[in-house]
């Protein structure tokens, strides 16, 4: 197994593309942690002597209108953003990978069902549907990652899904049944570690997803809610024709970033799936 993962570590390290974005990737995480302890600045102080004022020594990116420092929020933002991301992914994986190998393995009325269900939930528009659930409760971090990850796994369970169908034909598979392994232990064992490879790639992807998605529910005024910072809420500061204009440092920042993160996690993914391919030459 060691020898496996090292492998797969030596083939992604190949991929120049997912390095640098890997790299960004930590970088960007580090500078989010670490930087504002560093640095010492808060995202909710308010500096009565720089309402909206631009960049200085003082306050690197400048202020917003109310006086408060434009990098502490972007900081702190990012990790709000990065946050959403993650554990949104995690929450569809967490229903749709299971959901997929009972529809694969058991491929009878519960099968059916499970995925007649997941066609239900791709069916509809995903951004609409997240605005409906959304405005049915008070918004917050916590609602927005279970709105974005539930509404997130059919992809997850589609996926395991025909992987599983075509792994539970197996003579390993077949010889589990008759040696009398029971099936959570068949379908922990002998299948998911053989239709899990793909999911990886699908998670990385899905971060980048779920990351822009957050951002579109905030910059729509149904996300993460002000004073709370996230990159969606500071580039909604732009709606005003005089902030996107002659103000771009409390906006700009975070849209520059949020493009980084998103084409960072995107470029991991690329040499996560070539890397898990023996058959992609690098």
């Amino acid at each position: 197994m060691s020898k496996k993962i090292n492998g797969k570590w030596e083939r992604f390290k190949k991929h120049k593309l997912a390095m640098i974005g890997l790299f960004t990737l930590i970088t960007l995480i580090l500078i989010m942690v670490f930087l504002p302890m560093i640095i010492g600045i808060d995202p909710n102080t308010f500096d009565k002597q720089a309402y909206g004022k631009g960049p200085s020594a003082q306050h690197w990116l400048g202020t917003d209108d109310l006086g408060r420092d434009i990098l502490a929020r972007t900081l702190y933002g990012g990790r709000i953003s990065l946050l959403v991301g993650l554990c949104a992914v995690c929450v569809s994986a967490v229903i749709g990978v299971p959901l997929g190998l009972l529809a694969g393995y058991y491929e009878s009325t519960l099968g059916r069902v499970i995925m007649r269900i997941a066609d239900i939930f791709i069916s509809f528009p995903s951004m609409v549907l997240m605005l409906v659930v959304v405005a049915m409760f008070d918004p917050s971090i916590i609602i927005l990652i279970l709105v974005i990850g539930i509404i997130g796994w059919p992809k997850y369970t589609r996926l395991v899904y025909s992987s599983t169908l075509s792994v539970r034909q197996k003579d390993y598979v077949e010889a589990a049944k008759v040696s009398g392994c029971k099936t959570p232990i068949i379908l922990a064992k002998y299948i998911l570690p053989n239709v899990i490879s793909p999911v990886w790639v699908t998670l990385t992807f899905g971060i980048a997803s779920a990351i822009l998605t957050e951002s579109t529910l905030s910059f729509l005024g149904v996300g993460v809610q002000p004073p709370t910072a996230s990159w969606g809420n500071l580039i909604r500061e732009a709606l005003g024709y005089t902030i996107l204009s002659r103000k771009p440092w409390i906006w700009m920042p975070s849209g520059i970033l949020l493009i980084i993160l998103t084409i960072s996690v995107n470029f991991i993914g690329d040499g996560i799936r070539d890397a898990l391919d023996p058959q992609t030459k690098l």
